[in-house]
């Protein structure tokens, strides 16, 4: 009886630590975030000049640089 508890509780035990140790760090997580607003920002770079293109090309290029 004794030795039935004992192995049930480092089996608990075990899976426990198993799956609170699993995974990546917090570092990880805060690396991939910043990496996604990274990419973001370059997407966005080449559509914010490409409407500044079209307005010039509107013959408003003047009042949309002032």
């Amino acid at each position: 009886m004794k030795t039935t508890k004992l192995l049930l509780a480092a089996a608990v035990f075990t899976g426990l630590a198993s799956i609170s140790f699993a995974g990546p760090g917090a570092q990880f997580w805060a690396q991939q975030g910043k990496s996604q607003t990274e990419q973001k920002a370059k997407a966005d770079a080449p559509a914010k000049s490409a409407k500044e293109s079209m307005a010039c090309g509107s013959g408003t290029c003047c009042q949309v640089k002032k």
